[in-house]
């Protein structure tokens, strides 16, 4: 395979400011087994398996979420981890079945907090653009004309069949999944770092839920820029 002795230093320089990220603001890095008996329980993440000891099966890590929060269980503060993940059936322009991670936890901060971090730890990588913000729900309405919260299951499928869907018979958030895919991801962060933020609840996986106006939602976020989700 050929490789670029130029890609190899940008990647090294890359990971080294990663590191001097998170050592200046007092994050510990940890490193945790990529291989793992139990699997994790993310619904849209198809796992990678392998074997031990002849026939018992185990997992390489799509995350290293569940190992490091073992971690702050046990009171190791904040830390971070650059990792190597693996999922399967994620192959593609954008995506590789293994690819370098970066997570990182922070014991007491507030939902915003996280997002301000995390869009200055892509700033290091992107450049010093602005930022905005917007809710799940804006996003919808801004880019479809669709408020997903009051739509029926049949507005949903009627948007979706118009992106071009061939089958619409999926559960809402499959069809939000698609809607978001094909009507709103592109046009995110175009002109500036976006942060898509307060996902629908039933979309929350590991997230608190809160309460604003007439709708649960999750204080998850992700960050987009060109179009292309770099952080959840």
């Amino acid at each position: 395979m050929a490789f670029s002795t130029a890609a190899l230093r940008q990647r090294a320089n890359m990971l080294a400011t990663a590191r001097t990220f998170f050592s200046a603001r007092g994050v510990v890095e940890v490193d945790t087994p990529m291989l793992t008996r139990c699997a994790p329980v993310d619904v849209h993440i198809d796992l990678v398996t392998a074997t031990y000891n002849g026939n018992e099966r185990c997992y390489l890590q799509s995350s290293p979420e569940y190992a490091m929060k073992r971690l702050l269980v046990d009171g190791a503060g904040d830390i971070y981890q650059l990792s190597h993940v693996f999922r399967d059936g994620e192959s593609g322009a954008l995506h590789n079945p293994e690819f370098t991670l970066v997570e990182w936890y922070r014991v007491g901060w507030s939902f915003q907090d996280m997002i301000d971090e995390t869009v200055d730890f892509v700033r290091l990588f992107v450049g010093d653009f602005g930022v905005e913000q917007i809710s799940y729900r804006d996003a919808l309405k801004r880019y479809v004309g669709l408020d997903y919260v009051r739509a029926s299951d049949e507005q949903l499928r009627s948007c979706a069949r118009d992106l071009g869907a061939s089958d619409v018979s999926g559960s809402r958030d499959d069809l939000l999944n698609y809607i978001l895919a094909l009507a709103v991801e592109p046009k995110l962060g175009q002109e500036s770092i976006c942060v898509l933020s307060h996902y629908p609840a039933t979309q929350a996986a590991l997230a608190r839920k809160t309460q604003i106006d007439d709708e649960e939602v999750a204080e998850r976020f992700e960050v987009y820029v060109r179009g292309v989700e770099l952080a959840n």
